[in-house]
């Protein structure tokens, strides 16, 4: 596989003394309407939330986007609702003509769920009442007329892992049983949790982006690789992990996560979030940044992936 090239400078900065004073995160791309869009999480010191940018087709460069003015678009609950602490980790996917988001929703007592809002123009979203699903870190894709939700909880008493649910209608859910991807053997990278999926289509295989730790339940430094037909049985690559965090002294030089990766224009951009304890152990940043890949992605060989 090439290697993945870092741009320049951080894509989604943060702002002092708005919505997004103190982080930015959780970038998730999609076209929709004739535009694509970017949503991500802005953080200030009382709340997630969720904002986009956008950007016209034939201007895109994968940098360049412009902030919605009406940001933050998707805000926390009331008192007492699902939601009503923090709203994060925004995964979006157009069905029937209406663009689907999902969300992390984090309620009163750091309960986690995953809500759902639904617009018509990407910008103007209205909530559902109530959760889809429990756990937290979702991806959707829509395949076949059916809405595939990707999400994380902790399994079999370490980190996370990756579980799937199948849905006719993007609200009513049928969960798998069994996670659809877990941890590596002892003494693998990925050995402890693997974490905040992100998958795209390439000609007729969908390929995962997924974060993973050997130690900790969030604290991943390198992104791994799997491939699926069907979306419901996961192969890894056995060449993973494909990315990693900075070198000291860069933005992304602690933790990474989410990395978004969409085919435009004959090349390959992976939008991702990324953090540094360069202020101290409890005083980091998270923002986003950028990196391209020059097609093709890599030869499809099966021989490279093996079934987790």
């Amino acid at each position: 596989m090439a290697e993945w090239i870092r741009e320049k400078g951080i894509l989604i900065p943060t702002v002092p003394g708005t919505w997004k004073s103190l982080y930015t995160a959780n970038a998730d791309f999609l076209s929709f309407n004739g535009k694509y869009l970017m949503y991500y999480r802005g953080t200030d010191c009382n709340h997630d939330r969720v904002g986009v940018m956008t950007c016209a087709p034939d201007e895109f460069d994968g940098v360049t986007w412009h902030d919605f003015a009406l940001n933050p678009i998707i805000d926390v609950g009331q008192a007492g609702s699902f939601d009503a602490k923090n709203i994060l980790d925004p995964s979006a996917a157009v069905f029937h003509d209406h663009v689907f988001l999902y969300y992390s929703a984090i309620g009163d007592h750091d309960e986690s769920n995953i809500g759902l809002a639904i617009s018509s123009d990407g910008f103007s979203f209205s909530k559902l009442r109530n959760p889809v699903i429990s756990g937290r870190c979702p991806e959707v894709i829509v395949y076949n007329d059916k809405v595939h939700l990707f999400w994380v909880r902790p399994y079999n008493g370490k980190g996370y892992a990756i579980f799937h649910a199948v849905s006719a209608d993007g609200i009513r859910f049928h969960e798998d049983i069994n996670p659809i991807l877990t941890t590596g053997n002892e003494g693998d990278w990925d050995s402890y949790s693997v974490t905040t999926p992100r998958i795209f289509r390439d000609e007729n295989l969908f390929y995962m982006v997924y974060a993973g730790d050997d130690l900790t339940l969030d604290d991943s430094w390198r992104f791994g690789l799997a491939v699926s037909q069907n979306l419901m049985e996961w192969k890894k690559y056995s060449g993973n992990p494909i990315f990693q965090k900075g070198s000291y002294g860069d933005w992304d030089d602690s933790n990474i996560w989410f990395g978004t990766v969409e085919h435009i224009d004959g090349r390959y951009w992976m939008w991702y979030e990324g953090c540094n304890h360069r202020r101290g152990y409890d005083d980091f940043i998270s923002v986003v940044g950028t990196a391209k890949l020059d097609a093709p992605f890599f030869y499809v060989n099966p021989e490279d992936f093996e079934e987790k």
